[in-house]
């Protein structure tokens, strides 16, 4: 049985770049420009794909997300879905507030510690320890 290659079931679509309206980036993670498909670096410090457009230093997965979900707001962190930094689909990826992490957990901790929780009960509601509870506040 032939299997239909993920292109076939998923077409790669192309958008400009808000603020680089020369480049376009693709739902499967390429940036290409006037010239062609442009293929970033690997950043070992930042453990990403960066590419230099129009001067500035960017890293890919931020220029996907600000392309297909929304623009950076304030200090956030590209967060790679599978876990794959080098999966740069526009599926695999979205925002979240600490690097690494996403944040859906910690976003239920902050929401029961604003409403007046006890570390005790919101380590029993998240099911995690109150030593992480702990850190998610102080992070």
């Amino acid at each position: 049985m032939l299997v239909p290659a993920k292109s076939e079931i998923f077409p790669e679509i192309w958008r400009k770049i808000p603020s680089f309206h020369e480049y376009y980036a693709s739902t499967s993670g390429r940036i290409r420009g006037k010239r062609g498909i442009l293929i970033g670096t690997w950043n070992r410090k930042r453990k990403m794909s960066i590419i230099k457009l129009e001067g500035v230093t960017m890293g890919k997965p931020h220029l996907i997300l600000t392309t297909f979900r929304r623009p950076l707001r304030g200090r956030e962190y590209p967060h790679f879905i599978d876990g794959n930094r080098k999966n740069l689909r526009a599926d695999n990826l979205k925002w979240t507030l600490k690097p690494g992490r996403d944040t859906s957990q910690d976003s239920v901790i902050w929401l029961l510690h604003w409403k007046g929780s006890t570390t005790q009960q919101i380590s029993s509601a998240v099911g995690r320890s109150t030593t992480f509870v702990l850190k998610a506040l102080n992070d």
